[in-house]
C-alpha cells in the first residue's frame, strides 16, 4: 500500500503531523513540504480511514481541528477517503477537509466543512513510493483501540453566503453506476424497507420500482468494490443467521459485501439469503452460510 503527501492547492503546503509528535490528539497542519514520515499518509480501506505513516494513527476531527488518534470503531470523524481532489467524509459526503478561512499561513487550522469547491478544500496527492507499515490486515500495526471518550460535538455550520446547498465534489459525482440486486428466485429486488435512511433499517425483497428517484432499491460499488446504498451511501451488515440491516461504513467484515458470481458474499464468509425462501413482498434478508440454492442467487441489473 503506497504512501502519499497531501499538498494543498491553496498554498502548496503539505499536511504535517505537527512536530512529528506521536501522541494522540496531535494537530495536523499545513507546513512547507519536505515529504518526511510525518507528512506521509496512506489509505486503510479495511477501516475506512486515512492514516499517518508516523505511527499509523488515523486522521480525526477533535474540536473542529484535524488531529491524529488511534482507530476508534464507528467514529464518523475518522471516516475519510480521497475523491478526486477532495478528502471526503465517508458517512457524510457533503463534509470535506478544509483549511479554515482559506488561511494561507503555515500552521493554519484544518477542519471539516461543507463542500464548496474552494482551493482551501482541494488537494494534490503526491505518491512518494514508501510503503504503509505492515502488521494486521489493512497494513497497520497492532496499536490497540483508542480509549478517548468518543467524538466531540461540533457547532452547526454557517449557511453559505449564496444560500446554495453543498454537493459532492465534482470528481465524486455519480460517475458511479447504479443497479438493482435482483433475486433469481422470483425477480424481486433488494429494498431498504420504507426508504428509511437511518442506520438499522431492514433489507427486504420487494417488487421492482422503476422510478429513478426511488433510491432505496438502487445500489452501487464503492472504490473497493463493496456494495453501498444509493439512498444514503451506507453498507449493509449482519452477523451469521441474523437479519440484514443498513449501517455506516466501518470496515467490519460482516458489512463488506461483493458479488461472487451469482451470489453476494461478505468478508466474513456469509451469503445474502432470502430468509426461509419466502417469495412475497417484504420477505426479509439474512446472512447465512453459502449453499447455492435459489434463495441465495442474485444478479446485478443495471438501472
Amino acid at each position: 500500500m503506497s504512501c502519499y503527501v497531501i499538498v494543498s492547492q491553496l498554498n502548496g503546503f503539505a499536511l504535517d503531523v505537527d512536530g512529528s509528535n506521536p501522541n494522540p490528539g496531535t494537530r495536523v497542519i499545513p507546513w512547507p513540504k519536505h515529504s518526511g514520515i510525518n507528512q506521509q499518509f496512506y489509505d486503510d480501506p479495511s477501516t475506512g480511514t486515512i492514516r499517518t505513516k508516523l505511527n499509523s494513527f488515523c486522521l480525526d476531527i477533535e474540536n473542529n481541528q484535524l488531529v491524529t488518534r488511534p482507530f476508534q470503531q464507528g467514529d464518523p470523524n475518522q471516516q475519510w477517503e480521497r475523491r478526486g481532489n477532495a478528502i471526503v467524509n465517508r458517512t457524510n459526503p457533503n463534509e470535506v477537509l478544509d483549511i479554515a478561512g482559506s488561511d494561507v499561513n503555515q500552521g493554519a487550522r484544518v477542519s471539516k466543512y461543507q463542500f464548496n469547491g474552494g482551493k482551501n478544500q482541494s488537494w494534490n496527492f503526491e505518491f512518494v513510493g514508501g510503503q504503509a507499515p505492515q502488521g494486521q490486515p489493512g497494513g497497520y500495526p497492532n496499536i490497540g483501540a483508542s480509549t478517548y471518550p468518543g467524538a466531540a460535538t461540533y457547532p452547526a455550520y454557517p449557511a453559505y453566503p449564496s444560500g446554495q446547498q453543498a454537493t459532492y465534489p465534482p470528481s465524486a459525482q455519480p460517475q458511479r453506476q447504479e443497479f438493482f440486486i435482483v433475486s433469481e428466485m422470483n425477480g424481486k429486488v433488494v429494498d431498504i424497507k420504507g426508504a428509511n435512511k437511518d442506520p438499522g433499517a431492514h433489507l427486504v425483497m420487494w417488487s421492482k420500482n422503476p422510478q429513478i428517484n426511488q433510491k432505496n432499491q438502487r445500489w452501487y460499488l464503492d472504490g473497493q468494490g463493496y456494495i453501498r446504498s444509493a439512498l444514503n451511501d451506507m453498507v449493509f451488515t449482519a452477523q451469521s443467521g441474523h437479519d440484514v440491516k443498513t449501517a455506516p461504513y466501518s470496515g467490519d467484515p460482516h458489512s463488506l459485501w461483493k458479488f461472487d458470481g451469482n451470489r453476494v458474499i461478505n468478508q466474513a464468509g456469509d451469503a445474502l439469503d432470502i430468509c426461509r425462501s419466502k417469495r412475497d413482498d417484504g420477505a426479509e434478508l439474512c446472512a447465512y452460510k453459502p449453499h447455492g440454492k435459489e434463495n441465495q442467487r442474485f444478479r446485478k441489473e443495471l438501472d
